[in-house]
């Protein structure tokens, strides 16, 4: 319990003011779209090129076990910022709006006295969404067009952010910062197109062009050779390596002395990418394996709470932040299910969220024409983790997986055949999950829905 005397300090200062205190911490919540944990230095990538993001992981909590909720943008991050499951959000996917009557993090720490603003790099998370709720800054300027939605580069964001930084309230602030590198396509700017692989001579250039025909969705589905897979993974990392190096001026701001003291960071990914994995190519949403669903997770405590950096082991998932950032600015989370505090964690406590971790996919987006009443894919893949456990459940394939992670960590032995007693525990935990709380959501955004239309992802 050794992180009570910072909280009942401020408890103390609260009180002996008579009324809402000044906050005490500002919080960086910096969101990483579709980054594999496995592909950076600090969790063991040996070709990582992430000097930034690892020499931050030196000085945070990096927790080797975070999994997200779902493997799509705008689902995930409603999660972290309202700390319930998409399923009962009623957001499916991207194009649902977060509900009007679920508050969201910005909402509840701007009522108790924080700045806020938000960057956000692509038209996922567009403000009509509902995430806006709160920021007193909500940037969207998305100079990337043509591709699988509108976006913007790293250093087109990190730039804005600077800017903001500048001229940012004199308060204590809650800024969000949304990083869309390295979604594909896959087009680093030079030179990191040639970071790897550089005497590579061939079609693979990490286009959506390429892409589509790689997934069959442009016209004929194209076998690629191996080298040409091997040029679109060379082309993902180089995209973390851009990522990576507009991160450096953000986070050494983040790091001088007078702000260190005083701000939590918090580095984390939405969900991940499956490469060559599980006949999956270069794309998520619709399988939940680890390549998809575990995702990088680091806090960085501010300097004056003396939270030792480690490596945690313990099973969490990305939605305990919403819970987590709360507990940090001394605001009690809304009733009912919200996440879990990772901030006891930090000092050896233990997690209070239980056993298991759960997820859901997001496609096929066409199974929801058979169930147009139902809940958004409701046949679409499920997933329970008791660690090293893991049962996946897809219904509309009708399969059962069950692996365990510490022997398979690749996910290739399905030992539900095996272990009957297992599945059928399991099963038990994820039906309960499933069927409670469970949120039709209002209709999607239209222009999201005729921006996927256009591209060919739904009909």
């Amino acid at each position: 319990m050794r992180w009570l005397p910072a909280f009942l300090t401020l408890l103390l200062l609260q009180l002996s003011c008579g009324g809402p205190r000044e906050p005490r911490w500002n919080v960086v919540l910096i969101t990483l779209d579709t980054l594999r944990a496995d592909h950076l230095g600090c969790y063991g990538y040996a070709h990582a090129r992430t000097p930034n993001i690892d020499a931050f992981a030196a000085e945070a909590l990096r927790f080797e076990r975070a999994f997200s909720t779902i493997n799509t943008t705008l689902p995930s991050h409603a999660a972290m910022l309202t700390g319930q499951f998409p399923r009962a959000l009623g957001v499916p996917r991207n194009s649902f709006p977060v509900p009007e009557d679920v508050p969201v993090l910005a909402e509840l720490l701007a009522e108790q006295g924080y700045a806020t603003a938000a960057f956000v790099s692509a038209s996922a998370l567009h403000a009509d969404l509902g995430l806006a709720r709160g920021f007193a800054t909500y940037d969207q300027t998305f100079d990337v067009r043509g591709v699988d939605q509108e976006q913007r580069r790293a250093e087109a964001t990190t730039r804005a952010v600077l800017e903001w930084w500048e001229a940012r309230p004199a308060r204590p602030f809650f800024l969000w910062v949304h990083y869309f590198d390295p979604h594909y396509p896959y087009t680093p700017p030079p030179p990191y197109d040639a970071l790897y692989g550089a005497d590579y001579d061939g079609p693979a250039d990490g286009s959506m062009e390429y892409l589509l025909r790689i997934w069959g969705w442009s016209g004929p589905k194209i076998t690629a050779p191996a080298a040409d897979l091997q040029r679109l993974v060379d082309l993902y990392d180089g995209e973390i390596a851009y990522l990576d190096h507009w991160l450096g001026p953000l986070l050494a701001q983040l790091g001088q002395d007078h702000v260190r003291d005083r701000t939590l960071v918090i580095i984390v990914a939405d969900h991940g990418e499956s490469l060559t994995e599980h006949d999956y190519l270069f794309n998520h949403g619709k399988r939940l394996y680890q390549q998809s669903i575990r995702v990088p997770l680091m806090l960085r405590f501010p300097g004056a709470m003396a939270v030792s950096p480690r490596t945690v082991r313990d099973q969490v998932q990305s939605r305990d932040l919403f819970a987590t950032i709360l507990s940090i600015a001394g605001i009690d989370p809304p009733t009912g299910d919200r996440g879990f505090d990772l901030v006891p964690l930090a000092h050896g406590e233990p997690y209070a969220g239980g056993p298991y971790a759960f997820a859901e996919a997001s496609r096929p987006w066409e199974i929801e024409k058979q169930y147009p009443k139902m809940y958004p894919n409701m046949p679409k893949a499920q997933m329970v983790v008791a660690y090293p456990w893991k049962l996946i459940v897809t219904p509309f394939e009708r399969t059962v997986e069950l692996y365990n992670l510490d022997d398979d960590p690749g996910e290739l032995t399905n030992l539900a055949p095996q272990h009957g007693d297992r599945v059928a525990n399991l099963r038990e935990q994820l039906d309960r999950w499933w069927g409670a709380k469970l949120r039709m959501g209002a209709e999607p955004d239209p222009r999201s829905l005729e921006r996927l239309r256009s591209l060919g992802y739904i009909k």
